[in-house]
């Protein structure tokens, strides 16, 4: 009975211990360069969120402009022009980089579902569209990736002949943090079966739809951080780099008929 309670108490935690959507975040940055507007060097600047198609505004990440934000025209026409993150006056030139972070949050800072959505950049030196251009972030269970930026007026040219557009450069668009982790499922029952448990060298899985080899198997630890992608049976106790992981408890977790199955692992050094 003793051994039935801690072992419930343990998996309580486990359950507590991992977020239902783990700390992900999307920076990004560019430099510009100026295309010879009436204003230049000065020019104005914008970052913001949308849905896939562009029809719902998600939440503003970063703005360099203040009086003459009204000229930002596309980011005008698509949000509510409500800034949500990092702000700053007119940019007197095109020194440095800009640069805003998202917490995959909307407006109302909840967390948005899983899904593809837009990362718009804009700037203008003058009083009408610029340079415009979009990539994309899709979010998932177990990756969320990235696209590079997709100039959106290449047919606007400048007075010296060249593409106004493309006046982004150097563009990064960078994932760091954690990925979400599924916890709705109980753990208080392994939904697989993975031998020995605790483990010191190697941990077998079986279970999954007959056959594990072939499987995709993902490791978390409690912080839910992913530690290691399996296609096979056995596991080491190693990440991705080869390295030993510390002892501790970790989650398995993979996908049959479009649900997760997870499973609580012990290492032991």
């Amino acid at each position: 009975m003793k051994t039935f309670f801690y072992v419930l108490l343990v998996c309580m935690f486990i359950l507590t211990a991992i977020p239902s959507s783990a700390a992900v975040t999307l920076n990004v940055s560019c430099s510009t360069s100026t295309y010879n507007g009436d204003e230049s060097p000065k020019n104005i600047a914008v970052m913001w969120i949308t849905n896939q198609d562009a029809s719902v505004d998600i939440r503003t990440i970063g703005r360099w402009a203040n009086v003459r934000k009204r000229w930002l025209s596309t980011w005008v026409s698509q949000t509510d022009s409500v800034l949500d993150g990092t702000t700053g006056a007119t940019r007197n030139n095109h020194n440095g980089r800009i640069s805003a972070t998202w917490n995959l949050q909307n407006r109302s800072n909840e967390t948005v579902p899983n899904g593809t959505y837009r990362y718009y950049i804009e700037m203008t030196e003058e009083h009408c569209q610029g340079a415009l251009g979009y990539g994309t972030i899709t979010i998932g269970n177990h990756d969320t990736t990235i696209t590079g930026l997709t100039y959106m007026n290449n047919a606007a040219i400048d007075n010296g002949g060249a593409v106004i557009g493309v006046r982004f450069h150097d563009m990064r668009a960078v994932l760091s943090g954690t990925i979400r982790v599924e916890t709705k499922l109980p753990l208080l029952k392994a939904e697989f079966s993975v031998n020995p448990n605790p483990f010191s060298r190697l941990v077998h899985f079986s279970g999954m739809n007959g056959e594990s080899n072939g499987t995709e198997i993902s490791i978390f630890n409690l912080d839910g951080r992913l530690v290691k992608r399996i296609n096979k049976s056995v596991w080491d106790g190693c990440d991705d780099k080869g390295f030993k992981l510390p002892e501790g408890v970790y989650i398995a977790q993979t996908l049959f008929n479009g649900k997760a199955k997870t499973a609580r692992l012990t290492l032991l050094r």
